[in-house]
């Protein structure tokens, strides 16, 4: 009678490796998939947040103009048609939005700030001739995901009353 050692034998010990092995590169895999997915939906909120505050912060200065004040241009060659705004309000103060490279640039009364860097195009349009206190803004954003892309790229519209003559 052969006396049997306690002890795993040689084939039960590969098993197990191979199988602890499988684990492991499933299991990192799963989580690098995870984490890129976590940077996407970050990226994405921040991106459809800072849309929602900078068309807020544009519109209701906009609103406040005076329509027959508002001109459409754009503040450079290398910038799209109709990317800058200049009108005055009804208080007096003259203010411009326009896209200068990648940032997006307000001036107020001479005095300049820079709202956003992640700015891809800003366009201004009157959406119908008839009706010079209607204005379309329309913004692209986009932001750099964390794995050396661009991703979560936003496009926010709006059309706006001015609500002075």
């Amino acid at each position: 009678m052969v006396k049997r050692r306690p002890g795993y034998t040689l084939v039960e010990l590969m098993v197990v490796s191979a199988v602890l092995a499988l684990l492991f590169s499933l299991g990192s895999t799963l989580l690098m998939r995870i984490n890129t997915f976590l940077r996407l939906s970050v990226g994405k909120i921040e991106t459809q947040r800072d849309v929602r505050n900078l068309l807020t912060m544009i519109t209701s200065e906009i609103r406040l103009a005076r329509s027959s004040q508002v001109a459409l241009s754009c503040n450079d060659n290398a910038q799209p048609p109709y990317s800058k705004i200049t009108f005055q309000k009804y208080q007096g103060d003259t203010i411009s939005f326009w896209q200068s490279g990648r940032s997006l640039v307000m001036q107020k009364n001479g005095a300049l700030n820079v709202l956003s860097k992640n700015i891809r195009s800003l366009m201004f349009s009157y959406p119908s001739t008839s009706d010079p206190s209607l204005l379309t803004v329309l913004l692209t954003i986009e932001k750099a995901d964390g794995t050396g892309r661009t991703q979560a790229l936003q496009l926010g519209g709006e059309t706006i009353r001015i609500l002075n003559e």
